[in-house]
């Protein structure tokens, strides 16, 4: 049974992130198993951004703007017109599903529901506490909601952030990674290949990946130890000031990378020795883990509920209270002076993403949801 599917969210690509990350791979996948399919999403600035290009199969619809929400900076697409677009685009293609991706909320997802006459699935990727804009609009939007045919959360912690306000059948089927593309087989870059310990971040700078706690582990522990470089990557509001608070001795063993092309992104958790994820909540999964497992490499993460679905403590990672540098210090101390255990760490997170994780799985199991959705909705 072949589908013609839409994924339609206000995060895309070339913003880099979890979302964009999944529809890709998602469609790829899905691809690959003979669907067609195609990806609706905002516009963004080619001054931003000139030497990226959208496959064939990605449709543009306004402009991507940055906006505040879950305490981190998100996307929506604005556009005068774009009611119509979208309902002029759906009525041409006639798709057999409906893929939204994000929360009930502005603007594609709302207008691809709004419009559509498919089955309608919907992924929701976030963790978060207390929604006022849900509170006072959850009235509204609940009627859209109520058009989705199949909810897929991609954890339990995006689960419980969702059917708060919208209480449904949700099926939880978590990201994937790329394992051939994240792999123990990558090359490092060359110049991070010497006698020092790498521990690499990856993620927006901003208060809730965490990266300052980080910063005062990394200070604490060049203490005791002159090997060891801290590799950020990724840039946000927060990444002049961090860089400015870096103490004159330390400059030569932090490398802030800014943001990296996603092809490079391997041959830096290639280059590392240690993965560290500061982050302080509100992650409702955490890609990069699986990007780190998929690797080889060993895991240092606060324990938060996204990171408690996908992390195992002491099996393929070392968990940490969130917002202790002193515990983060310790966990991150244990794996520096022992490389067999990093080694054994490291060994552990593969075979986990080659067993769940990989995107040939995770496809599987959302084109299984579709035909048993479908299969519902024609006995109805």
């Amino acid at each position: 049974m072949k589908f013609k599917i839409l994924m339609a969210s206000d995060i895309y690509f070339p913003k880099i992130g979890g979302i964009s990350e999944h529809i890709y791979n998602l469609t790829i996948s899905l691809k690959k198993r003979g669907h067609e399919v195609k990806v609706l999403t905002g516009g963004y600035s080619k001054k931003d951004y000139p030497d990226y290009k959208d496959a064939d199969w990605v449709v543009r619809v306004g402009r991507m703007i940055p906006w505040i929400a879950n305490k981190s900076i998100s996307s929506l697409t604005v556009s005068p017109r774009i009611s119509k677009r979208v309902r002029e685009f759906l009525e041409s293609e006639n798709f057999d599903i409906i893929h939204t991706h994000g929360p009930v909320a502005p603007v594609i997802p709302l207008m691809v529901l709004k419009h559509s006459s498919s089955l309608n699935f919907a992924t929701f990727h976030a963790a978060h506490g207390e929604s006022t804009g849900y509170k006072i609009f959850g009235g509204y939007l609940k009627k859209y909601f109520n058009k989705i045919h199949g909810h897929i959360a991609v954890s339990p912690a995006a689960r419980e952030s969702m059917e708060k306000y919208f209480p449904g059948d949700y099926r939880i089927i978590p990201n994937g990674v790329d394992v051939n593309m994240f792999s123990p087989e990558v090359k490092p870059f060359e110049r991070f290949k010497d006698d020092k310990i790498n521990i690499l971040f990856v993620g927006r700078i901003e208060p809730r990946k965490g990266l300052k706690y980080l910063l005062k582990a990394f200070e604490i522990l060049n203490k005791d130890y002159k090997n060891l470089r801290l590799i950020v990557v990724g840039k946000g509001p927060l990444l002049k000031l961090y860089h400015s608070q870096v103490s004159k001795n330390l400059k030569d063993r932090i490398c802030f990378e800014g943001e990296v092309k996603r092809e490079d992104l391997p041959r830096y958790y290639a280059s590392c020795d240690i993965f560290c994820s500061p982050a302080i909540g509100y992650e409702s999964f955490g890609i990069i883990l699986l990007e780190a497992f998929s690797s080889g490499k060993p895991v240092v993460a606060s324990r938060i509920q996204g990171y408690s679905y996908v992390a195992s403590d002491e099996k393929d990672s070392l968990l940490f209270e969130p917002e202790n540098e002193k515990d983060l210090t310790e966990k991150l101390r244990i794996l520096i002076e022992d490389e067999r255990l990093r080694k054994r760490i490291g060994k552990n997170g593969r075979e986990k993403v080659l067993e769940k994780y990989s995107w040939d799985k995770i496809s599987e199991a959302i084109e299984k949801y579709y035909i048993e959705k479908l299969k519902k909705v024609k006995e109805i």
